[in-house]
């Protein structure tokens, strides 16, 4: 179990490095966003999940999003991530790549698929506050987020 874990751990981390492409087929560019990656975007940092269409996930969960255009998903069963690029309000997420690991925690198995569900479907942001909103292209809200206090 511990080498299945193992590969699987390396697989996403190759999978993270790789530039994959946007489900409607263009590839991300290797560069993050309209910003360059020293000048802080507010979408930087570490968001704990608060709602997920509505209703709060079944383990807490934290989305990090980073400055070298990559996110990753903790909190659940299984480590989950990819890159992303911005466009005004526009947010792009590559298909997110998850480990496999079996968890005998049914909520964490729940929660990694709620998020790795709600997260196909962000198209744009908004953030109030210390609040983050991923919605779809139709400006519905699938996460709401609270801002983490940054930790050195």
């Amino acid at each position: 179990m511990k080498t299945l874990s193992a590969v699987a751990a390396l697989m996403l981390a190759a999978a993270v490095s790789a530039a994959p492409a946007h489900p409607n087929g263009a590839k991300l560019r290797d560069t993050p966003s309209e910003h360059p990656a020293q000048t802080a975007h507010p979408l930087h940092g570490n968001w704990q999940v608060r709602r997920i269409q509505a209703a709060a996930p079944a383990a807490p969960l934290t989305v990090s999003i980073r400055a070298d255009g990559h996110f990753a998903v903790s909190g659940g069963c299984n480590g989950l991530g990819s890159s992303y690029r911005i466009s005004g309000s526009r947010l792009y997420l590559a298909p997110a790549m998850s480990t496999l690991m079996a968890c005998p925690d049914e909520a964490l198995m729940q929660a990694d698929s709620q998020i790795g569900r709600a997260l196909a479907k962000v198209g744009r942001y908004r953030i109030k506050g210390r609040t983050l909103y991923l919605l779809d292209g139709r400006g519905k809200t699938l996460i709401e987020a609270q801002r983490q206090p940054e930790t050195e």
